[in-house]
């Protein structure tokens, strides 16, 4: 099988291979999560790309300043919007770790990791220290990704 699209590999190897919390078998738990993947790809994904696509693989000589402000403007109201439910709930679905934590979590390492000066809101924070501490996020999420850094060429 050929399978692409994050989120959707997500998904497969969590009905696949998922066991205790995280395998869900409440349809209404299950949407808890899979709204806020839906989220990172369709608000906070695009903004991100217009960060990390404008700003870090771009050579500064190329920098459109207007497209990145506002696209880091969207990032930044997106970190109030994950701030806003991360004060209700030590997860973004709850009170354990979900997909939908995988999800945002990997734009946002890169966002941490770019030559930005960003602060993340304080409950943003507090889960994206949590994230950094699980081990499968290190190992599969937080990947050097340095070669890139000025370089438009896939």
């Amino acid at each position: 099988h050929v399978l692409w699209e994050s989120n959707t590999i997500l998904r497969y190897i969590l009905n696949k291979y998922a066991v205790g919390d995280w395998k869900q078998q409440d349809a209404y738990q299950i949407s808890l999560y899979e709204r806020w993947m839906d989220w990172s790809q369709t608000y906070l994904e695009p903004a991100f790309v217009g960060v990390f696509w404008g700003y870090y693989r771009t050579p500064v000589e190329l920098h459109d300043k207007t497209k990145i402000s506002d696209s880091l403007g969207i990032c930044m109201k997106a970190l109030s919007i994950l701030n806003d439910q991360l004060s209700k709930t030590e997860y973004l679905a709850g009170n354990t770790i979900s997909l939908a934590d995988v999800s945002v979590g990997v734009f946002l390492y890169r966002l941490d990791e770019i030559d930005l000066e960003i602060t993340f809101p304080e409950h943003v924070g507090a889960w994206y220290g949590r994230l950094k501490n699980c081990e499968g996020f290190q190992r599969w999420a937080m990947s050097d990704f340095s070669i890139l850094k000025g370089r438009l060429q896939y």
